[in-house]
């Protein structure tokens, strides 16, 4: 009796550490100048997630011109057709470190949920942005006879870049 409960206590994630279902919205970065002046940033989502791409400098607006300075205010934000990551921290004179906030994008999702894709999930929402998977990828998909990807697929295509072109 005793493992049948355990096993419905897994299946229904009722033995989950606290707080591994809820998404927050909230993200730890870091970020350090590349040696060709690009900024690696990475995204992390708890101890054993995180995303790490290179980055124009532009690509993250309002980053300041010396943004590792020991101590600076870091306040930038990456905008992308899935919503926008608003971060700030400080420089540590190495990199820095500081916390991200992604915020959706309405129309967007309104317009996967038109084309029947549907992200309940904020962390698939935080990738499909920083992977930059357009509803144009989509509209291409379909054009060319090929079914709506769950969004699984959709954050995969991203991570391997693949795009209208």
């Amino acid at each position: 009796m005793s493992r049948l409960i355990l096993a419905l206590c897994l299946a229904l994630g009722l033995l989950m550490p606290a707080g591994a279902m809820a998404q927050t919205g909230s993200y730890r970065f870091t970020a350090r100048e590349s040696s060709d002046g690009r900024i690696d940033f990475t995204l992390h989502r708890g101890a054993n997630s995180r995303n790490t791409r290179t980055w124009e400098r532009g690509a993250l607006q309002g980053l300041p011109a010396t943004p590792f300075a020991v101590g600076a205010a870091l306040r930038f934000r990456l905008v992308r057709e899935a919503g926008t990551l608003a971060c700030e921290g400080r420089g540590s004179g190495t990199g820095g470190e500081g916390e991200c906030r992604f915020e959706r994008a309405p129309a967007y999702f309104e317009g996967l949920r038109q084309r029947g894709v549907n992200v309940s999930r904020d962390w698939d929402a935080v990738q499909l942005a920083w992977f930059e998977v357009s509803l144009a990828l989509l509209d291409e998909l379909r054009r060319q006879g090929y079914d709506t990807p769950p969004v699984d697929d959709l954050v995969a295509a991203g991570i391997f870049g693949v795009n209208v072109a």
